[in-house]
């Protein structure tokens, strides 16, 4: 492969899977914003209905925002680099020792990986509904292995607490064999 080739081969890298991305997602941002603003503008009367549908729809743009601006931030350090790499001069780069060099390519990893650990924390804190079920799920694992009843549950989740319990016993009779 010749140098024109490489370069040409990072920079559609860079754009296939970071310029792109970002313009479909802050386009599609855009229009779902601008289709959550005419819908809030239909509520002429501020009863309780039509508050908790306001506040739903600003939860959801305030989320799908949170994850869009995240990813553009913890993705666009390791495309720099990359970028940097391929069409910085070669004396240029030769002037960085071995650890700096890893050291960068770490930090720009470390941003990459930042973004996908984030995500669940931004629905976490982003949404009651995902928080109810999360609260449920660690409530139905803390039961199952500690074996204390705290609360009453709905059928629901006792239905659900049930079946993780049974596959939960089931596994640490099959391990203990």
């Amino acid at each position: 492969m010749t140098v024109d080739w490489k370069r040409m081969y990072s920079l559609a890298l860079s754009v296939a899977f970071y310029a792109l991305p970002a313009l479909v997602l802050i386009t599609l941002n855009i229009c779902i914003f601008c289709l959550l603003r005419h819908s809030r503008q239909k509520f002429s009367t501020v009863d309780q209905k039509s508050m908790t549908i306001i506040r739903r729809h600003q939860q959801v743009s305030n989320n799908i925002a949170c994850v869009v601006l995240i990813f553009l931030v913890c993705h666009l350090p390791f495309r720099v680099i990359s970028l940097w790499f391929t069409f910085a001069p070669v004396a240029a780069l030769r002037k960085l020792s071995l650890n700096q060099m890893l050291l960068i390519i770490y930090f720009s990893r470390g941003f990459l990986y930042l973004n996908h650990s984030i995500n669940p924390l931004i629905y976490n804190f982003g949404s009651n509904h995902f928080r109810g079920k999360f609260r449920v799920l660690i409530w139905t694992i803390r039961q199952s292995l500690c074996g204390k009843t705290r609360r009453k549950m709905s059928r629901t989740s006792l239905s659900s607490s049930y079946i993780t319990m049974k596959t939960l016993t089931i596994r640490q009779k099959s391990l203990s064999n």
